[in-house]
């Protein structure tokens, strides 16, 4: 068993076996963000979204986001509502 795998069980047997990972540079799966906040809740609105908002997110203080992230749309959607879910550190 791997390092990554007793640390966390679960993300490496589970959500790895039925979801998508992605970010991991040595295996050409890169994902760039726009923002030019280059802190955490601007990165994750960019990531949820699809794209940067630095008028409006441009903070990690905790205020309401009005953009709509592909979650709440997948979860608006007949076909995935009640099993859509984030796992984020």
């Amino acid at each position: 068993m791997e390092r990554r795998e007793k640390l966390m069980p679960f993300f490496w047997s589970k959500i790895v076996e039925d979801g998508t990972i992605l970010g991991n540079m040595y295996k050409n799966s890169q994902v760039k963000l726009t923002n030019t906040m280059r802190f955490s809740y601007p990165g994750y609105n960019e990531i949820l979204t699809g794209y940067a908002d630095d008028k409006n997110i441009n903070s990690n203080d905790k205020i309401y986001n009005k953009n709509i992230t592909i979650l709440e749309k997948l979860n608006n959607d007949d076909l995935f509502r009640g099993s859509v879910y984030a796992f984020a550190s």
